[in-house]
């Protein structure tokens, strides 16, 4: 935990804040009324968004200089967190259902970047 205490709120959010624009920037939507070739990126570009919270998890992860376990643990922790998940109960089935809701994707991020100073040093070996 004391390793989280280096940096400073605006820091932290800025770490996080920037590693979700790294990951929603659409690039090809404007070029996407100007051929099929264009528009063929777009859509992939659009498919792209259910890797969104994963993106922003990692990213973020990396930011601070997390090793993969702990890069993976927040990855996860923010497709879940996200709402990008869907589980039916009665199918017994879960669902990609989209990006989820980025203040979600944000907060869970963060949530579990702070988890992770707080526990690191009790995992040890554990975190290979």
């Amino acid at each position: 935990m004391t390793e989280l205490k280096q940096y400073s709120p605006g820091a932290f959010w800025m770490k996080v804040m920037s590693a979700v624009a790294m990951a929603i920037g659409p690039v090809f939507q404007a070029l996407a009324d100007h051929g099929a070739f264009w528009a063929s990126l777009n859509m992939i570009t659009n498919l792209a968004m259910y890797a969104v919270p994963v993106l922003c998890g990692a990213l973020a992860a990396g930011q601070f200089g997390f090793n993969m376990i702990e890069k993976t643990s927040v990855a996860l922790a923010t497709l879940i967190g996200s709402g990008a998940v869907a589980y039916s109960a009665k199918d017994q089935t879960y669902t990609l259902i989209g990006m989820g809701d980025l203040i979600n994707t944000i907060l869970v991020t963060a949530l579990a970047i702070v988890v992770i100073f707080a526990v690191r040093q009790y995992v040890g070996s554990w975190s290979i």
